[in-house]
């Protein structure tokens, strides 16, 4: 007697198809899967997405201008004012050298976004991603189809599909040489996404690899966030250097003529550059298939299909690394004794202290405020050395001082775990806000002071009375600052907490709530931007009147501290009314990382 039912598979066996096709398939639809429960899981996402299709959007429509005006730039490189589409189009020499300035052009470009992309990945390091190829490994699967399935998996997500989207939007400038050329651009496009995805993974890969003590993650996360506030303030740097350079030297015909000549010449040693290098090859190729250079256009196709092979292996190479070199224990290294709780008060305010001050030498994500005060000097002396005017390094000192309340506006969502058993503690509320809000004075009103010496140094505010009058203005001006930060921080902190990362992977978003943590910790500087308006309304009345600067530098003083009493205050009597949803709240963030 036969059954038409379906035979079950005896334990043990497996009659499964494990083809590479199939196992593409399954991991593209493992990550929508885990796409789509994620987005249902939070509402963070919601916001995330909002956020990332309205900032799509605007790159869509600069996309679709660059390509519009890539033909006139391109001719403008040529030395040429002005031409026609049939100039473009039918002119031998003219075609054919204004296709290889638009390649040079898109692989320059082609290459600085990917080194941008590149930099946002070193700072999501090891994460950002919904599949992880560690986890994946306890089932079994074999490394090689693995990796692929990743792979693949990575170039079907939202950010593939945006950046694909952005690089067909550019290739459509390649309409204007016929459909064929259009066509070759949109493969081109397609292939320097592969390219993009698979060494920016490679890299990331190799990070996670080799830097994986606390220590040396630490540094990584400060190196690499001081890099990109460096490279992102670069162009306002370089704008006042240059400005600077020019009301140095005669404005003449010969000077703009050697400085337009200096900024081709430069510009097309790096395109050429970047031609060749994998990030920016495929996007040259179009041009020279106008060109008739298949021999090129074979080779710059052999560089990226290579890099891409090269870029798989390694990253198998570093999964196999891990696994045979599983981090051990690390030796502790830290103090013995009881450290910086000895130097505290002994009772609830001197724990807390002790501990937000542990926080601060240990955290990551709070370590890096400490890389504010640089930058700022850095971007104020530039602005001052280029104006001529000394007295806007003052500006430094204010801007660190607002920028530094950001992270501690959250700090309940920072501490994870550990605010959980000080709430099983019974540590009053207002003694625990209150410590936090004296570590975060103290450590910032540090970083102040000492931008205000090096604005009192550098603006050389010791030679008239009046200087050194405005150089105390401002210094009670930052003060109060970091004073009403201190207090309407903790407000925040039990008011609005919102997911942040965890310690070990301080830029991470698994969830996909970037957009939230990029955009919730600018609500305490709009908080702060509101509190100073006494100290606004005193400095008008005291300019229009003429009375004495002093009479802001007090006020100002006076608010910070009226204000952070209040922002403790208020603190204290929202943390006793929401106790237990704060400790839910912060079990939900730690189960979402």
């Amino acid at each position: 007697m036969t059954s038409t039912q379906p035979q079950k598979l005896p334990i043990g066996t497996t009659h499964l198809d494990t083809s590479l096709g199939t196992t593409i398939r399954t991991f593209i639809a493992l990550r929508w899967a885990l796409t789509r429960a994620n987005m249902r899981a939070s509402a963070w996402v919601i916001v995330s997405l909002v956020i990332g299709a309205i900032m799509q959007i605007g790159m869509m429509i600069g996309c679709y201008f660059f390509a519009e005006a890539l033909p006139s730039l391109s001719l403008h490189l040529l030395g040429l004012e002005t031409t026609t589409d049939v100039t473009l189009t039918q002119h031998g020499a003219l075609r054919i050298a204004s296709a290889q300035a638009w390649g040079l052009e898109l692989a320059l470009i082609a290459t600085i976004v990917a080194l941008i992309i590149l930099l946002f990945q070193l700072m999501f390091s090891g994460n950002g991603s919904t599949l992880n190829v560690e986890q994946l490994s306890l089932f079994g699967i074999d490394d090689t189809r693995m990796q692929i399935g990743v792979f693949a998996a990575m170039l079907t997500g939202f950010p593939s599909i945006i950046g694909a989207a952005d690089l067909l939007i550019v290739s459509s400038a390649w309409r204007w040489y016929g459909i064929g050329i259009m066509i070759v651009a949109f493969v081109c496009a397609l292939l320097t996404l592969i390219v993009w995805v698979a060494l920016c993974s490679m890299i990331v890969a190799l990070v996670a690899t080799f830097i994986r003590s606390t220590k040396s993650k630490t540094v990584y996360y400060l190196v690499v966030l001081g890099l990109f506030i460096c490279i992102a303030q670069l162009p306002n740097i370089l704008m006042s250097f240059s400005g600077a350079y020019q009301s140095d030297v005669a404005d003449t015909a010969d000077t703009a003529m050697l400085s337009s000549m200096l900024v081709t010449s430069a510009f097309s040693t790096a395109s050429q550059i970047c031609s060749w290098l994998p990030f920016g090859a495929a996007m040259s190729i179009p041009a020279h298939v106008v060109a008739g250079e298949f021999g090129i256009v074979i080779l710059k196709l052999a560089i990226s299909c290579a890099a891409v092979a090269l870029a798989l292996w390694v990253m198998m190479w570093c999964m196999r690394y891990t696994r045979l070199h599983a981090q051990g224990a690390q030796a502790s290294t830290g103090a013995r004794g009881l450290g910086i709780f000895a130097r505290v008060p002994d009772n609830a305010i001197g724990a807390v202290i002790a501990r937000g001050a542990v926080y601060w030498r240990r955290d990551p994500r709070l370590m890096l405020n400490f890389l504010m005060p640089v930058v700022f000097l850095v971007i104020m002396g530039a602005q001052a050395y280029s104006t001529g005017q000394m007295m806007i390094m003052w500006m430094a000192p204010i801007l660190v001082a607002w920028f530094m309340s950001m992270m501690e506006s959250n700090n309940v969502a920072l501490d994870g775990t550990p605010f959980i058993f000080q709430s099983l503690s019974a540590v009053p509320a207002y003694k625990d806000r209150l410590g936090r809000a004296i570590v975060n004075a103290v450590i910032s009103g540090l970083a102040v002071l000492v931008c205000c010496g090096v604005a009192f140094v550098v603006s050389r505010a010791w030679e008239n009375a009046f200087s050194a009058q405005l150089a105390g203005v401002f210094t009670c001006v930052a003060l109060s600052f970091v004073l009403a930060n201190a207090g309407i921080a903790q407000m925040l902190a039990v008011l609005l907490p919102y997911p942040t990362a965890s310690i070990d992977k301080p830029f991470a978003s698994r969830q996909g709530r970037i957009g939230a943590q990029m955009l919730f910790p600018f609500i305490s500087m709009l908080v702060t931007i509101v509190v100073a308006a006494p100290t606004a309304a005193i400095s008008v009345a005291v300019l229009t009147q003429g009375w004495s600067l002093w009479i802001i530098g007090v006020t100002a003083i006076v608010s910070g501290v009226l204000f952070s009493a209040l922002g403790v205050w208020l603190a204290a009597i929202i943390m006793r009314a929401r106790e237990l949803q704060l400790v839910q709240a912060v079990t939900n963030f730690a189960s979402m990382r």
